[in-house]
């Protein structure tokens, strides 16, 4: 399995955990890398890829957030069909 999508499989795993609204916060590149244990500039290089290809979205705070962009979808549409 390549780097990219490792990355790509441990921010899926960690939107996924994230299933009620109020619990949506996101994952930064930081926790993905100890994940991993891969340097954080990597992490983030691969993120960034991912956001190109429309994988994953992200949050402009500080610290940056990201999500899976098909598991937030996911939470979303389960999330409103409830309500």
């Amino acid at each position: 399995m390549h780097r990219l999508e490792k990355v790509g499989n441990i921010l899926a795993e960690q939107t996924k955990k994230q299933k009620t609204v109020e619990q949506l916060k996101g994952v930064t590149d930081q926790e993905i890398s100890e994940v991993l244990s891969l340097v954080r500039n990597t992490v983030s290089e691969d993120l960034n890829k991912l956001l190109t290809n429309q994988e994953a979205i992200r949050v402009k705070s500080r610290p940056v957030l990201f999500f899976s962009r098909q598991e937030l979808e996911k939470n979303i549409v389960v999330y409103l069909t409830i309500r």
